[in-house]
């Protein structure tokens, strides 16, 4: 249960994520959940498994041209590919980890959020790529021009979602979200530190905005 948080306008985008991992055995620490691809300046954040954030920037590296629309029509196919994988290599990929029917159930429910500058559309861009337990079809969505995308996020908050369009919102709009999925799931793999990058057409700035919750299994925890 990973946050990824988008702020978009035309000329900038802020996404942010958490560092908090899991694993089946209940085992936490912290990782990398969003990359950047710097020959095109495009980011890729992840809710799910950090296996599927490696395929992804392994098949954009290798993207010809690799630009934001051969990245963009090449993503689904890399998700569906990335969970086949998984689902039939869960037990060597996890050697010393139980791996039982819900796990492998889990390993479907996918998705990346790709961000940068779209020539096709002549400004920054922002789309988000999911998968479900329910079916085989990797669903997407593109935030729109200038907009907020929040992950995870739920009606029954009855809070209205804003758009976390500086440092200090992002982090405020992350420290809710956490606050809420631990009261429904406290066993979720959501904190650590918030990761922010600031990205535009030709730059990215990455920075730690600070601890949501040190992280289960982390040196800050000790």
């Amino acid at each position: 249960m990973s946050l990824v948080n988008i702020s978009l306008t035309p000329h900038r985008a802020l996404i942010s994520v958490d560092t908090e991992t899991g694993n089946p055995n209940g085992e936490f620490g912290e990782g990398s959940k969003m990359t950047l691809l710097p020959h095109c300046n495009i980011v890729l954040a992840i809710r799910g498994t950090t296996f599927l954030l490696a395929t992804a920037f392994s098949n954009a590296v290798m993207a010809w041209p690799s630009d934001f629309e051969t990245i963009e029509k090449n993503m689904p196919t890399v998700m569906t590919q990335s969970i086949d994988y998984m689902r039939a290599n869960a037990a060597q990929m996890f050697p010393n980890t139980q791996i039982d029917q819900d796990d492998h159930r889990n390993v479907a429910e996918q998705n990346v959020t790709m961000v940068g500058y779209s020539a096709s559309r002549g400004r920054m861009a922002a789309v988000v790529f999911s998968t479900s337990r329910s079916s085989a079809e990797v669903d997407s969505y593109e935030i729109e021009e200038v907009d907020a995308n929040a992950s995870p996020w739920s009606e029954d908050w009855e809070e209205d979602m804003f758009d976390p369009n500086t440092p200090e919102l992002m982090l405020s709009l992350a420290k809710f979200q956490r606050e809420r999925v631990k009261a429904i799931v406290p066993d979720a793999p959501i904190g650590g530190r918030l990761l922010l990058c600031e990205l535009t057409k030709d730059e990215a700035k990455f920075s730690s905005l600070g601890v949501l919750h040190s992280a289960r299994g982390s040196e800050a925890e000790g």
